[in-house]
């Protein structure tokens, strides 16, 4: 059966071939997702998440030191001062840390100034002092390699798109196969002539695969829109192409494997995510 003329109407699993069909998109997904899911980690373990914590209106009370020690974190050294307070007769302790840089030590003993929630007395930090041990700037490293990551993965999604354009807007034309052959070295691809079975030119296509093709078989081509010089072979589509009985192409393979890595990836952002959720909070 002939496809319906251009244009023509594409199912889901065809768009879905096309955007997650490549190992190397669907493995970028899942890296893409492991990163950002550390990402989330290290910011709910920042000051950024102190930043949204503490910006209503907070308690003040006097506390006291009762610990101090020295810590190295990311080539700074940053003190980890302990304290202890209460609120309502309720005895509470917490702990604040600053880069050396930027605060002195203050004595065991001392008493301090100590700014708590005041609908969460425990979640506290001394004035002046970092709640938890991270920056922000702690992302900044994960930021610049998810952008770098899901750059690619927007281009590369956009072309295994774009290459849909002649299925959706070319002239069907059914050719013979001709010829097939394979790579002469390394750096060059299959060669498949094709010779027209009615109207069109003979045309030879290069390619990654043979796409199971041989020679003597009839192969469905479409012409390029932009270019009516080239065709592009139905067979070389991601996940191969059917005709539905509402007159939408779909794909000929199933979308399940296509999906099986992006999901994994989803999943293990949400797991990571709630993880560390549940073990800062």
């Amino acid at each position: 059966m002939d496809p319906p003329p251009p244009p023509r109407r594409l199912s889901l699993s065809v768009w879905l071939h096309a955007a997650l069909g490549g190992r190397l998109v669907q493995g970028g997904v899942v890296l893409g997702c492991v990163v950002l899911a550390i990402a989330c980690a290290f910011a709910l373990d920042s000051e950024l998440a102190t930043r949204v914590e503490f910006s209503e209106p907070l308690a003040v009370v006097e506390g006291e030191v009762t610990g101090v020690s020295l810590s190295s974190d990311d080539y700074k050294e940053v003190h980890i001062v302990e304290f202890r307070y209460a609120v309502d007769g309720q005895a509470l302790r917490g702990v604040s840390y600053a880069e050396t840089d930027d605060h002195a030590a203050p004595p065991l003993g001392q008493v301090v100034r100590v700014e708590y929630l005041r609908d969460q007395p425990e979640a506290a930090r001394l004035e002046g002092f970092q709640r938890r041990r991270f920056s922000g700037w702690v992302l900044i490293g994960p930021l610049m390699f998810l952008t770098t990551v899901f750059a690619g993965l927007a281009m590369t999604v956009s072309e295994g798109l774009a290459s849909l354009r002649p299925v959706r807007r070319g002239d069907a034309r059914w050719a013979r196969v001709a010829a097939v052959q394979p790579p002469k070295d390394a750096s060059s691809r299959w060669r498949i002539d094709l010779a027209p079975l009615a109207e069109g030119a003979p045309a030879t296509i290069h390619a990654d695969g043979r796409a199971g093709l041989e020679v003597g078989d009839r192969a469905l081509t479409f012409v390029d829109p932009d270019d009516p010089e080239v065709v592009h072979l139905a067979a070389r589509v991601p996940g191969g192409l059917a005709l539905g009985p509402d007159g939408r192409l779909r794909s000929a393979a199933p979308v399940g494997p296509s999906l099986a890595l992006p999901l994994l990836g989803l999943a293990l952002l949400v797991g990571g995510v709630a993880a560390a959720w549940a073990f800062i909070y």
